[in-house]
């Protein structure tokens, strides 16, 4: 019989090991994630562009 402790799934036939259960995250917090995700990627492009404009980077790339 597989039985919840304490936040861990126990199955008494198998190893003596738990498997970690998380509790669901609230939805709020899924938009913060999207939200902080998507400005690391424009701030990432921005720099990588900002890279390019750069002429030492041409040098560098083509060394």
């Amino acid at each position: 019989m597989i039985t919840l402790v304490d936040g861990f799934i126990h199955d008494p036939t198998s190893c003596p090991f738990f498997e970690w259960v998380d509790d669901p995250t609230c939805p709020r917090l899924g938009s913060i994630i999207r939200g902080l995700l998507n400005s690391k990627n424009r701030l990432e492009n921005k720099v990588r562009d900002l890279e390019d404009d750069l002429p030492i980077s041409e040098i560098i790339r083509n060394w």
